[in-house]
């Protein structure tokens, strides 16, 4: 197919017949008939030889009808991945046919149906992968919120511990004003450690 493409390449810049693909054309029908084929067409690159096929000659006309009409009914049976399709640049060309103005209404209306069928996987996974970031971004908040939450009860035990250790060292110094502001000292320490107790129940 390549050979034949830049035999019609060179014809064309000569001004002569380019007919190298439409003498090859129904081997190359028949072989994209063969369902048993698909897989072996894809893994040998087969599509950068319909691209090539495709694409306008040297003084920009486009290829023959007969190529046209023959090929893009035959893409739309073909099941072909993001990737094979990427790297055989046929993606390019069919959406270059559906903007031409010198395209037939029916060509036309085959390549927009393939630019919808081969963007339609794509199309998912970037849906599929916003709704992933999105559902990340929304445990990364609760999460944040969390260890807010988990800090704010931490830095309340310390202050509440910081308390108790006030509380004690006052009743420690009570003791020198006599039994009397000992025993105060101390029941007030006592009934706070119990509303401390409660509290955390």
């Amino acid at each position: 197919m390549e050979r034949a493409a830049d035999d019609d390449f060179d014809a064309n810049k000569e001004r002569r017949l380019a007919t190298a693909k439409l003498r090859m054309l129904p081997s190359v029908v028949e072989v994209m008939q063969k369902q048993s084929l698909q897989q072996s067409m894809m893994d040998n690159n087969f599509l950068s030889g319909v691209r090539r096929w495709l694409e306008p000659l040297g003084d920009r006309s486009l290829p023959s009808l007969t190529i046209q009409n023959a090929l893009f009914p035959l893409l739309e049976k073909l099941e072909i991945d993001t990737m094979t399709l990427k790297q055989s640049g046929l993606g390019k060309i069919v959406l270059f046919y559906t903007k031409c103005g010198r395209v037939s209404l029916d060509i036309k209306r085959i390549a927009n149906k393939l630019i919808e069928s081969w963007t339609r996987p794509i199309l998912k996974r970037d849906a599929s992968e916003r709704a992933q970031k999105a559902a990340m971004a929304e445990r990364a908040k609760k999460m944040r919120e969390a260890e807010k939450e988990r800090r704010r009860e931490l830095g309340e035990m310390v202050d509440d511990d910081e308390e108790v250790e006030e509380l004690a060292a006052a009743a420690a110094a009570a003791g020198g004003g006599g039994e009397h502001g000992k025993d105060a000292a101390q029941i007030k320490l006592n009934r706070f450690k119990r509303r401390l107790r409660e509290g955390k129940k």
